[in-house]
C-alpha cells in the first residue's frame, strides 16, 4: 500500500544553541537581529519510517525513503517552502568573488569547527537553479575542523552574477533543523581579471602565496595577530629564529613553522612563504607546454579566454590543453579562474599569482632542443658564475637565449637573468630572491636522427 505523505508540520525554531555554522567564504551576510548560525525552520518528520534513533540510523532511514517517494525531486524542492527563503542571509548586499579554488566553505566562526557530527544529514549547494554539490550525510563524509570545504562548480555563473544558494536538514532528531545560507555574486565576466588585492611582504621570508596551505610537516604553531601583514612578519620572523624551519603557513591567527614546503593545497585566506635559506616553492608543471612562469602576466595578444578551476596544477594542465588544440596559440596566461590563450608573450609584467607558459606550437628552433625546467621568478643564485652576455627582447626571448646559451656551454647546469644580463653557472646555490631576476635549470636532450 502506498503510504501519503503526511501534511507537513513547520515550527519556527527557538534560539537555543549557536553551534551550527554559516557559509564563510563566499562570505554570506546576515541580519543584525537573529543569531546567524541558527537553523531558521523544523519539520516534523512525516516520512515513512523511524526517526527517534541515533543519528546514524536517522539519516539511513530519511534517505531510503526520501529515495522512494515522489513528491520531491532535491533536497531545495522539500526545504524552500519552510522558512524565509534565504535563510537569516541578505542578499540585497554586495555581490561576493567567486572563490578562486572552486569551494564553498561552511564553518562555526564561533566555535571553530565545520559541520556539528552528531548533525547528520543532507545538504546541498545550487548557482542559480542549478545544483552544482549533493551529499547524503555532509557531516559524516565532510568531518574537517575548523571547516569544511565542499567543491563546488561555479562555472554556470553568469556575466552579470549569480546566488549561491545553501541546504542543510540535520535530523539528530525527530524534529529536523533546516538550514538555509544565499550569497550573492559576481559573474564570470569575460573582461580582463582584475589584479589581486597586493601580498604581504614576506621581509625575510620569500615567495609569499595567498590562499595557499602547505599541509603537514609541522614544527610548531604560534598564535599571530593584526593585519596580513603583521601575521606575516610575525611568522617570518618566528620561522628565522627557529631551526630547521624552511617555511610557514599563516592560517587565520596560527603561524604553522614547516620543516618542508611540501603538499600545497588552495585554502582562502591563507598565506604561505619560504625562509629565505630554502628553494623556491615548486611551479606547476606544464605538461606539454613549456616554461612555466610564476607570477609573471603577458598583456594583450589574447586569441580568447576561458574559465578554468582547480588547485594550480589543474589551471595550468587544462590551459596548455586548451592552448594546444587552438590553432595560432603560442602560449597562455592563467589568472585566476581565467585562461588567456596568445597568439605571442609579449608586454611581461609582474602579477601576483598569475601562471604563463609557452605553447607547445611555439618552436624553439635548432637541431637539439634544451629545455629550462624549474624557472623561478624573482630568484637568483648568487655566485658560480661561468660567463655572462646580455639577452634581449622580450622575457619569453631573453629566456631562450639564455636556455640555449647555457645548454651549449660545457658544465652549464642552470642560469639567471638579471636586468637583460644572463648569467651562465655551474651550479645553481646560494639561493635567494631579488625582484625580477629570472632563474632555471637546464635539461639538455638530444634529437634523434631519422
Amino acid at each position: 500500500m502506498v503510504m501519503k505523505l503526511a501534511t507537513t508540520l513547520l515550527a519556527l525554531a527557538a534560539p537555543l544553541i549557536s553551534g551550527h555554522g554559516i557559509v564563510s567564504n563566499p562570505p554570506a551576510e546576515f541580519r543584525s537581529d537573529v543569531m546567524r548560525t541558527k537553523y531558521v525552520a523544523t519539520i516534523q518528520a512525516n516520512f515513512p519510517g523511524k526517526f527517534d534513533d541515533s543519528p546514524q540510523t536517522n539519516v539511513a532511514n530519511f534517505n531510503k525513503a526520501f529515495k522512494a517517494q515522489s513528491q520531491f525531486k532535491t533536497l531545495r524542492d522539500m526545504l524552500d517552502p519552510h522558512g524565509p527563503d534565504c535563510g537569516y542571509t541578505l542578499t540585497n548586499v554586495d555581490k561576493k568573488a567567486i572563490p578562486g579554488n572552486g569551494q564553498m566553505t561552511w564553518k562555526n566562526p564561533d566555535t571553530g569547527e565545520g559541520f556539528i557530527p552528531s548533525h547528520k544529514g543532507p545538504c546541498e549547494v545550487w548557482i542559480d537553479n542549478e545544483r552544482v554539490f549533493q551529499n547524503d550525510d555532509c557531516a559524516t563524509n565532510f568531518p574537517q575542523s575548523p571547516e569544511v570545504n565542499l567543491p563546488v562548480d561555479y562555472s554556470s555563473c553568469g556575466a552579470n552574477g549569480c546566488m549561491l544558494r545553501f541546504y542543510w536538514l540535520a535530523l539528530h532528531e525527530p524534529m529536523w533543523q533546516v538550514y538555509k545560507n544565499c550569497v550573492p555574486l559576481k559573474g564570470n565576466g569575460q573582461g580582463p581579471a582584475p589584479g589581486p588585492a597586493p601580498l604581504p611582504n614576506g621581509g625575510q621570508c620569500s615567495n609569499v602565496q595567498a590562499n595557499v596551505d602547505y599541509y603537514g610537516n609541522d614544527i610548531k604553531n604560534l598564535g599571530v595577530w593584526g593585519s596580513n601583514q603583521d601575521k606575516v612578519s610575525a611568522c617570518c620572523k618566528a620561522c628565522t629564529s627557529t631551526g630547521g624551519c624552511k617555511g610557514f603557513t599563516v592560517n587565520g591567527d596560527t603561524c604553522w613553522l614547516k620543516s618542508k614546503l611540501e603538499n600545497p593545497s588552495p585554502r582562502d585566506n591563507c598565506f604561505s612563504a619560504a625562509n629565505a635559506g630554502s628553494g623556491p616553492a615548486p611551479l606547476p608543471n606544464g605538461g606539454q607546454c613549456s616554461n612555466v612562469q610564476a607570477n609573471v602576466d603577458y598583456y594583450g595578444n589574447d586569441i580568447k579566454n576561458l574559465w578554468v578551476s582547480g588547485n594550480d596544477q589543474d589551471k595550468v594542465s587544462a590551459c596548455c590543453n586548451a592552448c594546444s588544440s587552438t590553432g595560432g596559440c603560442n602560449g597562455f596566461t592563467v589568472n585566476g579562474n581565467t585562461c588567456w590563450l596568445k597568439s605571442k608573450l609579449e608586454n611581461p609584467s609582474p602579477r601576483d599569482n598569475c601562471f604563463s607558459a609557452t605553447g607547445n606550437g611555439a618552436s624553439n628552433g635548432g637541431g637539439s632542443s634544451a629545455q629550462c625546467g624549474s624557472v623561478a621568478s624573482n630568484v637568483d643564485y648568487y655566485g658560480n658564475d661561468i660567463r655572462n652576455f646580455q639577452v634581449n627582447g622580450d622575457a619569453n626571448s631573453q629566456l631562450s637565449q639564455c636556455c640555449n646559451g647555457c645548454s651549449s656551454t660545457g658544465g652549464c647546469v642552470g642560469f639567471s637573468i638579471n636586468g637583460g644580463t644572463c648569467w651562465l653557472k655551474s651550479k645553481l646555490e646560494n639561493y635567494r630572491t631579488s625582484n625580477g631576476v629570472v632563474s632555471g635549470r637546464i635539461q639538455k636532450s638530444r634529437l634523434r636522427r631519422v
